[in-house]
């Protein structure tokens, strides 16, 4: 499926009612703004009581039934079968775009960029049943409710908040970083790979291409750092000549598998990183995608174990080096 073609089968399936003119501004055109599918729900082009938001977004999506369902990680761009890392739990607390559509569009899920937009749960009008419909009145009843607090309380006071969780991160940031290795080990494991990204962020020269400055770290640091480039980081590609040998030291055994498959079958050089270099042009992306069966590569990664799992182990059973 291709990026058009998502397009034009979730607009038909989900926001049939919207006029031409206003897709065009909202959803498709980028002229005027920077536009994602899901502003026919962040602009109210679709109506409110039809979808679902929040929480209960997240646990329609929980119940739902996935057989046959695809997802996306990059804007619809490219889609893969879902598997049970995205199908068990919603991916709200993962970053960037996150789309998913149940089999023959009769369901959408949408986890933004935004923290104040989404998560968007819609089943396709004509697949509403008795219980979801329920669910749809009770949800919009709760935004109505809220929606003249919001107005009145919430609004004056939100600027404030948000300048105080990024005073209160900051701090936590300081507090990692100062704190000794050891003390690392009590941390949860979202708040570890805080600590160990920002604590190694402090000997990188150049925050924009970790790579370049791997001389500054020890081994253990290397190892973290060229997986993590390569799987998170817009510079992923310069990670790639490094990248065989330390999957193996982190024990992403079967990353590394897929990882050293996909090159000998192919006979890609690694060392010729421009290979997995995201491309500003989509269709020169395309072409390259094709070229190098990327996306094949891509769904066997999608398909193991969430690389981030496998970070959090090493890190803990190499503590004394981070």
């Amino acid at each position: 499926m291709t990026e058009d073609e998502f397009y034009s089968k979730w607009i038909a399936a989900f926001a049939g009612g919207v006029s031409d003119e206003d897709i065009q501004k909202y959803v498709v055109s980028s002229e005027e703004y920077n536009n994602f599918i899901w502003h026919v729900f962040s602009w109210k082009l679709v109506k409110r009581g039809s979808y679902l938001t929040g929480k209960a977004a997240n646990k329609a999506y929980s119940r739902v039934d996935k057989a046959g369902a695809v997802f996306s990680r990059d804007e619809g761009k490219s889609f893969h079968e879902m598997n049970d890392h995205y199908a068990s739990m919603p991916a709200e607390h993962e970053s960037g775009e996150f789309y998913a559509v149940g089999k023959d569009f009769e369901w959408t899920y949408i986890s933004t960029h935004e923290c104040d937009c989404g998560p968007y749960f819609m089943v396709r009008p004509d697949k509403v049943g008795f219980n979801h419909r329920l669910a749809l009145i009770l949800d919009h009843a709760k935004h109505l409710a809220s929606s003249a607090y919001h107005r009145a309380i919430i609004s004056p006071i939100y600027d404030l908040g948000s300048m105080y969780s990024r005073f209160q991160m900051k701090r936590k940031i300081a507090r990692f970083i100062k704190m000794p290795s050891q003390k690392l080990a009590s941390l949860s494991d979202q708040d570890l790979m805080l600590a160990v990204n920002n604590r190694i962020d402090l000997r990188i020269t150049d925050k924009y291409d970790r790579i370049a400055s791997l001389g500054a770290l020890n081994a253990a640091q290397k190892d973290y750092i060229v997986v993590h480039t390569f799987f998170y980081s817009a510079s992923s590609h310069n990670a790639a000549p490094y990248l065989s040998e330390c999957l193996g030291r982190v024990e992403a055994f079967e990353h590394k598998r897929v990882f050293d498959d996909f090159v000998r079958k192919y006979g890609i050089d690694v060392n010729d990183t421009s290979v997995f270099e995201v491309e500003d042009d989509w269709e020169t992306h395309l072409k390259k995608s094709e070229k190098y069966h990327l996306d094949e590569f891509e769904d066997a990664f999608y398909s193991l174990e969430n690389i981030e799992k496998v970070l959090v182990r090493f890190i803990r059973s190499n503590i004394s080096q981070m």
